[in-house]
């Protein structure tokens, strides 16, 4: 049951596989690799619940969201595809412990994670820049728009968005504004 995606500069596709059902050491979940000649292979089995999932610019880290701990992770990139132990990334000192759930990133490289009482604007070093309290659980966010610069957040049979200054990486231009 794959869940999120991202691709990577050299076209290496990393997405992850939530046992929703069965978290913890006994579930089924992980994070998989499939190269750029199609060879599939598990790159992360020690995490209960990894679920969103976006790369950095440079190639180097991939970071997951991991909805069992209630934090985000990262992990360094191998020339061959694999990824390291990983770290603890990001793990605010706030009551809410919804799930961290979408990623997305922007331009300058800064990530945008949804969960845990709403949008968090991360640096690369793992610092909070801004938090966007919602009042649903937020589960995915995304840039759009003509300039992509528009910000759309899902929540809870809802859609948010916010007009930005800064746009979002390798966006396919829509028109929809």
């Amino acid at each position: 049951k794959p869940n999120d995606i991202c691709q990577t500069a050299r076209g290496d596709i990393y997405f992850t596989d939530p046992d929703f059902a069965k978290p913890g050491p006994e579930g089924r979940s992980a994070v998989y690799r499939v190269s750029p000649s199609g060879e599939l292979k598990k790159v992360i089995d020690n995490m209960a619940l990894p679920n969103g999932i976006i790369a950095s610019h440079d190639g180097r880290t991939i970071y997951v969201a991991d909805s069992h701990e209630k934090l985000w992770r990262s992990y360094n990139l191998q020339r061959d595809g694999s990824l390291d132990e990983g770290r603890v990334f990001f793990n605010p000192e706030v009551e809410d412990r919804s799930s961290p759930d979408g990623m997305t990133i922007d331009e300058r490289g800064n990530l945008y994670f949804t969960g845990r009482g709403g949008l968090w604007v991360v640096s690369p070093q793992g610092k909070s820049l801004g938090f966007v309290p919602c009042p649903v659980f937020v589960s995915n966010v995304a840039f759009g728009g003509v300039d992509g610069k528009l910000l759309f957040i899902t929540g809870s049979k809802k859609v948010f968005s916010l007009k930005g200054k800064i746009s979002g990486r390798g966006l396919e231009r829509t028109g929809i504004e």
